[in-house]
Formats: structure tokens, C-alpha cells, sequence
């Protein structure tokens, strides 16, 4: 039996499509009713507006090079928005290999350094 992260009081134990879509309602009336962020947002599952310092740590790095890695190995371009240029930036610090990978993925993508 599937097991929803909101539950519903319905004949199927809560496991349909009308359980997930209560939950959801409930959770769009529940940020309505918030006062916005100071960024506008008044959702904190979907604002990144406050994502932290900007800086990525090690781990989020770790991620991306390996997509990264996974995405040339067949033969793909990766590609990041102009808004990850600190992850760019984070793996240009980790030097070796992953600085020349941040130097092809700005290169390909028309990011700048600065």
C-alpha cells in the first residue's frame, strides 16, 4: 500500500490522486495565509531566494561534477543558468581536473569569470 505524505480520510486509505491533491490545497491555503519573505515569497518549499551564503559546499560540488562528468560521457554539454556561477566558482577552487571542468562549462554556457 502507498503510503502519501498527506493523508486522507477517504474509502482508499488515503493512497489516490484526491489525497495528494487535498494535501496540496492545504499546503497552497496554508501559504496564503503567511506573510510574504522579505524576498516577496511566501512559500518555503518553493522560495530559493535564501539559499545560504551563495557559496555551494563540498558535497553539492561533489554532485555536480559528477553529472557533469555523466553528461560528457555520452557525448553532452553540461549546462548551468547564469545564477550557478558560484557552483562553477566552487569547482574552480577544488583545482586539478574540476577547474578545467568549470572552465569548458562557463566556456560552453557564455559565463564570464569575475
Amino acid at each position: 500500500m502507498v503510503t502519501l505524505a498527506f493523508p486522507d480520510d477517504g474509502p482508499h486509505g488515503g493512497a489516490d490522486w484526491r489525497a495528494t491533491r487535498s494535501g496540496l490545497d492545504r499546503r497552497r491555503d496554508a501559504a496564503c495565509r503567511l506573510a510574504p519573505f522579505e524576498c516577496g515569497c511566501s512559500d518555503p518549499w518553493r522560495c530559493r531566494c535564501g539559499r545560504g551564503s551563495g557559496e555551494p559546499d563540498g558535497r553539492v560540488v561533489d554532485v555536480a561534477v559528477r553529472a557533469f562528468e555523466h553528461l560528457e560521457s555520452h557525448g553532452l554539454p553540461p549546462m548551468v543558468a547564469r545564477e550557478d556561477k558560484p557552483l562553477l566558482r566552487g569547482m574552480w577552487w577544488q583545482k586539478g581536473p574540476r577547474r578545467g571542468m568549470a572552465e569548458r562549462v562557463a566556456k560552453w554556457c557564455g559565463i564570464e569569470r569575475g
